[in-house]
């Protein structure tokens, strides 16, 4: 994947800026204050850009987990990840992702997670604006955060897609990823219904 000054070229006009959290390596924290090509980038969340993430999490509440802003604010504080995507300077979409370890963290999805694996990535949610499907950004959103697990020695990726109600894009974009079903769980007093899936990082070793 062609790379310069800090930045990965994803797609033609679309570019992936290589970003610190709070736990990210001493690698991403040099680049935090790079200049962002005006094409797209990938940034850790803005204070600026809460109310945007809000805003896309309630539109697609169907498929996600409810947030208030909160419960957002514990979010951009503990998660591994939490980056919004750009498209020509228009925000596109955002990925949040957590590591083990979490104990005030009650999702139950997140908890289920914890209690079978030692070290995970858990990926809490990737929304990605509907005009913006099919080019490529939850993809390369989903390698941002391989990435990151490989960096920091991370064998397991896990996530939770809704099958009632049912989820196809979902459920077909995470197996093309290689994820896998290892659970079930009823949540919202049995009301929905998610697949607990994982990914196994090992056996990616080579593919892009």
């Amino acid at each position: 994947m062609e790379s310069f000054d800090g930045y990965l070229r994803i797609a033609p006009e679309v570019f992936m800026r290589i970003t610190p959290t709070r736990r990210a390596s001493e690698k991403h924290y040099r680049r935090l204050e790079e200049v962002a090509p005006k094409t797209g980038i990938v940034r850790v969340l803005r204070i600026t850009e809460k109310q945007y993430v809000l805003k896309l999490n309630e539109e697609n509440v169907n498929v996600l987990i409810p947030t208030d802003r909160e419960e957002l604010e514990y979010l951009a504080e503990k998660a591994a990840l939490f980056q919004t995507i750009y498209v020509d300077e228009v925000p596109a979409g955002f990925i949040i992702a957590l590591r083990e370890g979490l104990e005030d963290y009650d999702f139950k999805s997140y908890r289920w997670f914890k209690e079978r694996y030692s070290k995970f990535l858990y990926i809490d949610r990737v929304v990605v604006e509907k005009q913006y499907w099919k080019k490529g950004l939850g993809r390369k959103l989903y390698h941002y955060a391989f990435d990151y697990a490989k960096e920091n020695d991370i064998d397991i990726v896990g996530a939770a897609i809704t099958t009632v109600p049912y989820n196809k894009e979902s459920l077909a974009f995470h197996a093309k990823m290689g994820f896998t079903e290892v659970g079930e769980q009823l949540i919202r007093g049995g009301t929905v219904k998610i697949s607990q899936q994982v990914l196994l990082l090992q056996y990616q070793v080579g593919q892009t």
